[in-house]
């Protein structure tokens, strides 16, 4: 530029992105117009570190030095371009010399215009837990950077952020509940492939409202599970990890649900964010604690309906609902749990009719109760194998392995 052409000293806009500007950045800012409000210089090939001092740009607005080849520390900003809204100063890395280094002054909360801070896939090691007080900030990007720290609570402060990009760094400890606190404004929140460590904020749950996409990928030492509204939030990349979202406790959440789980008698830690659904007010499980054995909920006020995904409890042996309100029909996939021993819904308001292969694959059942119910159905014959017929004669017909199916309405289903 020349500082005697005539539009030298009125020129606003500068785009100069998309060529093969080949230089030192030293040169480039020489003799740069001193009015400009907006300057776009991405997508080059500008090597070496910033001149600092900067050069003063009283005006500018949106500075844009993206996908270069810089390197060397951030000079100091906020004396240069204080009214700065967008700063774009990433992916310098185009070349193994590329990428600005060392740390995120304090220098930067001076910035109080600022709307978009995006320095991702850089070098840089630390940032200042003052980011929290750029309180116009709507997007901010430091992902792919040697970041190694814990994440400041003080972000928490972003209330109208859309944006929160820390992935690919170093970032280690407890992920601060103070993130929480975004969800409204916030769009996307990701932390994924850091170090981050123990359980997931059950503040968190407050972005399934909001619709924030959350990324958590790729921090092996997060503790499970994670808080169990999150599991049926499509936005979270790890709905779909059994260890985070472990399918018995999904099942077990869409039963409580389905039969209206908040007017339930007793419910005791059910929907808990982090205990086992082994310790939740009726549910047994195996010695292990590992897999849900039983579900005992008589005369507990269930009402609504049993929901399908009931077939997502596969290792379940004992299902009594019996003496409660639940209406609708008894779902197929009950006869899906091949495990199970003891089944009682008798005294509900079911209706309807029970598939007439509902039993087939309840090879191992001893007892059902469906009476005081508004269903019909056929039980089908026993049949007993050569090797059984001593334990038969061990049994009373008339306790345990005497089913009982019989309707309210109509006539008696046929049972042999």
């Amino acid at each position: 530029f020349k500082k005697y052409n005539p539009a030298y000293e009125g020129l606003e806009v500068v785009d100069l992105s998309n060529n093969q500007i080949n230089q030192d950045a030293s040169k480039v800012f020489q003799n740069m117009p001193p009015n400009l409000k907006e300057l776009d210089l991405s997508d080059n090939k500008i090597r070496g570190s910033f001149p600092n001092p900067f050069p003063l740009f009283e005006n500018i607005q949106r500075f844009d030095i993206s996908d270069n080849n810089m390197n060397g520390p951030l000079p100091e900003f906020s004396r240069a371009i204080p009214l700065i809204k967008e700063l774009d100063l990433s992916n310098q890395r185009q070349t193994e010399q590329g990428g600005l280094t060392g740390t995120i002054s304090p220098d930067f909360i001076r910035l109080n215009e600022l709307l978009v801070l995006n320095l991702a896939s850089n070098n840089l090691t630390s940032f200042p837990s003052d980011l929290g007080n750029l309180l116009r900030l709507k997007r901010l990007d430091l992902s792919s950077n040697s970041l190694s720290q814990s994440i400041p609570t003080e972000l928490g402060n972003l209330a109208g952020l859309n944006e929160l990009d820390l992935s690919n760094n170093l970032l280690s400890d407890s992920i601060p509940s103070e993130l929480g606190n975004l969800a409204g404004a916030l769009e996307v929140l990701d932390l994924s492939n850091n170090r981050l460590s123990d359980t997931i904020p059950s503040a968190f749950e407050s972005f399934v409202d909001s619709g924030t996409s959350i990324y958590l990928d790729g921090n092996v030492n997060l503790s499970d599970p994670t808080p169990l509204v999150l599991c049926f939030h499509s936005g979270f990349d790890l709905v779909n990890d059994t260890a985070m979202c472990p399918p018995e406790r999904n099942a077990l959440k869409e039963f409580y649900d389905s039969t209206k789980g908040q007017e339930w008698t007793n419910a005791d830690f059910w929907l808990d964010h982090y205990m086992s659904p082994c310790f939740w007010h009726g549910v047994t499980c195996d010695s292990s604690n590992t897999t849900v054995t039983e579900i005992n909920l008589a005369n507990n006020g269930l009402s609504g309906t049993i929901s399908k995904n009931i077939s997502g409890l596969t290792s379940l042996k004992v299902l009594d609902l019996s003496d409660n309100d639940i209406k609708g029909s008894v779902p197929s996939e009950v006869g899906h749990l091949s495990d199970l021993v003891r089944l009682r819904l008798s005294f509900n308001e079911l209706t309807g009719e029970v598939p007439s292969d509902f039993f087939e694959q309840l090879q191992n059942l001893k007892l059902i109760q469906l009476h005081a119910n508004r269903i019909r159905g056929t039980i089908p014959s026993v049949t007993w194998a050569e090797e059984d017929w001593e334990r038969k004669d061990s049994l009373s017909f008339t306790a345990e392995y005497h089913s009982s199916f019989i309707a309210d309405c109509g006539n008696p289903s046929e049972f042999k």
